[in-house]
């Protein structure tokens, strides 16, 4: 498979295109498929495809739209507050179940069911999930 599979999953870098059936049977993340996490935008919820990745990513940025929303809503941002202040988020701290989540990601992108924007939001996450804990900005 050349890398570079479109968004839509369909057309593949030589101009070639794969039925949706061949990619449900070989899920698999053409090599050198994403960038990274780089280009990834989190001052707001990412959107992605993959229903597992969508369940991270609502739980991560459970805060957003809260009243009092510290940040972006994210359990990133609740971690850099309870690193600043010394005090819970919303009546918790955030650091022991965010750094699970790590694990969850990394996991995920091991099964290689992530499509190449997919796999650059997770990457995206755990990069600023790193930072959040050592009390890093976005």
């Amino acid at each position: 498979i050349a890398t570079g599979v479109a968004v839509a999953g369909v057309a593949i870098a030589g101009g070639g295109t794969l039925s949706m059936a061949y990619m449900t049977m070989n899920p698999v993340t053409p090599p050198g498929g994403g960038r990274g996490g780089q280009g990834i935008n989190l001052d707001t919820k990412p959107k992605v495809i993959n229903d597992k990745l969508q369940g991270i990513v609502d739980k991560l940025f459970e805060g957003a739209g809260k009243p009092k929303q510290i940040g972006n809503g994210s359990q990133m941002d609740a971690v850099r507050n309870e690193l600043a202040t010394k005090k819970p988020t919303y009546g918790r701290f955030h650091s022991n179940s965010i750094e699970n989540t790590i694990k969850s990601l990394q996991e995920l992108i091991k099964t290689g069911y992530l499509d190449p924007h997919d796999t650059d939001v997770a990457l995206a996450l755990i990069a600023d999930i790193n930072k959040a804990l050592k009390g890093i900005p976005r």
